[in-house]
């Protein structure tokens, strides 16, 4: 086959699949969202500890099951995963809940991920979020 010949048959293979339009929708790249709705602070049993409630919503497209995790940074520069709740394919909302010794800082960065599951050590992250917090007051 000639160069030209090639080229031909390489602009029609283009103009026939832009001519089919998009895949159906079966085919479509899955839309995994997360989006912390709030993050609470309640009190804890001793003033030196701080109970975070973290609001999150969720959709779940590209597995049947996953994680929804919180993470805090407990130590500046390194997030500590503290809670996580299973969630299955679809749109939900989920609380998640950490108790934690309370520092000198005022503000505190809070992250939720979904990731896949079964994941193992490293999970595959489809969606996060991170917010910063000014801590509550000690009681």
């Amino acid at each position: 086959m000639n160069r030209f010949a090639g080229v031909l048959a390489l602009a029609a293979g283009l103009a026939t699949s832009c001519a089919n339009g998009p895949a159906p929708d079966g085919d479509l790249p899955a839309h995994d969202r997360l989006d912390i709705r709030s993050v609470k602070f309640l009190k804890a049993n001793s003033p030196e500890f701080i109970v975070f409630a973290v609001t999150a919503s969720y959709t779940l497209d590209s597995s049947a099951e996953g994680n929804v995790a919180l993470a805090l940074d407990l130590e500046p520069g390194r997030s500590t995963l503290v809670s996580e709740q299973r969630v299955r394919r679809g749109a939900g909302t989920v609380e998640l809940m950490a108790e934690c010794k309370r520092t000198g800082r005022t503000l505190q960065a809070v992250s939720v991920n979904l990731s896949e599951y079964p994941g193992g050590l490293l999970r595959r992250t489809l969606a996060s979020q991170i917010r910063s917090v000014a801590l509550a007051d000690a009681p």
